[in-house]
């Protein structure tokens, strides 16, 4: 501990000396005196006086007296005290101090962001280690306007996983799968954190290119397992666009979840079409692996309220659905529990004498102004709200024959997506686009959708039990 000091009117004869205890250890030069506590914890006094050795004698006591700091958390290790993860780490560090620091990291992969000087805690941001081994970097803590350390933090960094984590920005029913690689997710029911139990293996129901070709097997997902709390798969080594239904399964062979794999090269973002209530609209239908005009672009199919997909068109203007590799499709005239649903992924309801809804239950809230856990968009977007103005409010519609596409008010494109027909469960192309929103008719069993014939939009409730297309927004409720 640096005292400085002065002595006014110093003669050559002045001398200036500490009287101290044991406790602590002292050297005086020309204008300090530097002083060692001999323990980290001491309480002492000094006195310190200057003798001119004529008479006059100045004397000034010091009182030294310790601060107890308590760390928050213990030490990660003996070697490493913080240790963060392989990409997109940061870590908020304890400092021990009562006197004004600096910051400065050792190695020029971990970089200082703040200080929260009221409980004295330091934000790191750490690099993606690209490495396959763990790593360890340390920070110094220094004296304001010194290299003298007062504390030394040792960071680990885990080695690079080689399995990127969808779902580590936000839990979904679907995950958007942009290149070839290895890939995982947390087994939890879409949008929550809620776990679907104790996985025994993991299975890939379908596998769709979005057209009428033979779909070879294993092109999109070439493999899937249960990896502890995680489901991991791993595509080709040569990237296919598409999209694939991958289920978790008991010991039974029972499926507990199941999740929609979007594999897609394009970029997913949204798109300001001119709507005060939601601003940005996803720029691709859900499920479409191509630009408008195309086959791909159609994407795929929902019933009102449930999250898993059915297969959508195969080609642009006709009525020939695309081809999957896998578990086809079926239907039944039984209306559908939650754990029927859940079970049977690939199970359309088709009207029979039990009414327009699939659900057997209340279904009022299965998609909401919320992103609900049976909400089947990606994390970050949610299912449109269908009275905001929205995709759903039309004032114009323009129609190119050549190319079977929409424009809204001349700001949104959308492809004539054709339905799942609600008595048949086969799909027509029917010179429309349907488009779900979250709500429902509260009178009817029926969810409100947008519907849009050739020159004209309009507003309708139809029957829960139709597929329709979805264009996702941004979902602003997201933290």
């Amino acid at each position: 501990i640096e005292v400085p000091y002065t002595v006014t009117n110093a003669t050559a004869q002045t001398v200036v000396d500490v009287y101290c205890g044991s406790e602590l250890g002292y050297k005086v030069s020309a204008d300090k005196i530097t002083f060692t506590p001999k323990t980290v914890e001491i309480d002492a006094q000094a006195l310190v006086f200057a003798d001119s050795k004529t008479g006059l004698t100045s004397i000034v006591k010091l009182v030294f007296e310790s601060e107890k700091f308590e760390i928050e958390d213990t030490p990660y290790s003996g070697d490493v005290d913080y240790l963060v993860e392989d990409a997109d780490a940061s870590v908020e560090v304890n400092v021990v101090s009562n006197i004004e620091f600096e910051v400065k990291p050792q190695v020029s992969w971990i970089k200082y962001i703040q200080t929260k000087a009221q409980s004295y805690k330091v934000c790191l941001s750490v690099e993606d280690n690209t490495a396959a081994e763990p790593r360890t970097g340390s920070v110094n803590i220094v004296r304001k306007g010194t290299e003298n350390v007062i504390q030394t933090i040792v960071i680990g960094q885990k080695p690079k996983d080689p399995c990127t984590n969808l779902s580590k920005k936000g839990t979904a029913n679907c995950y958007i799968v942009p290149s070839a690689g290895q890939y995982k997710f947390a087994a939890v029911k879409g949008n929550s954190s809620e776990s679907v139990g104790s996985v025994a293996s993991v299975d890939v129901i379908w596998e769709t290119w979005n057209n009428r070709e033979d779909v070879t097997k294993g092109s999109i997902i070439a493999s899937a397992e249960p990896d502890g709390e995680y489901i991991k798969f791993s595509t080709p080594e040569t990237y296919h666009t598409g999209n694939a239904l991958i289920a978790a399964k008991d010991a039974s062979g029972a499926i507990l979840w199941s999740w929609h794999i979007w594999a897609t090269d394009k970029t997913i973002q949204g798109t300001d079409c001119g709507y005060a209530g939601e601003a940005l609209v996803m720029n691709y239908n859900l499920g479409a692996i191509d630009e408008l005009g195309t086959t791909g672009s159609l994407g795929l199919q929902y019933q009102w309220g449930r999250k898993d997909p059915f297969i959508g068109g195969g080609d642009v203007g006709h009525s020939d659905p695309a081809t999957i590799s896998g578990t086809a499709m079926s239907t039944t005239t039984d209306r559908l529990s939650e754990e029927t649903a859940i079970q049977n992924p690939t199970l359309f309801y088709i009207v029979g004498d039990n009414g327009k809804d699939w659900y057997a239950g209340d279904a009022f809230d299965r998609w909401s102004t919320t992103k609900t856990v049976n909400d089947p968009c990606p994390a970050g977007w949610r299912v449109a709200h269908y009275s905001d103005n929205t995709i759903f409010k039309v004032a114009s519609v323009t129609f190119d024959p050549d190319l079977f596409i929409f424009t809204v008010d001349g700001k949104a494109s959308f492809p004539v997506s054709g339905t799942l027909y609600y008595e048949s469960g086969k799909f027509d192309k029917n010179d429309s686009i349907y488009h779900f929103g979250d709500d429902y008719n509260t009178t009817t069993p029926n969810g409100w959708r947008v519907r849009r014939d050739k020159g004209t939009g309009s507003l309708t409730a139809v029957r829960k039990a139709s597929g329709g297309a979805l264009r996702c927004v941004v979902d602003t409720t997201a933290e």
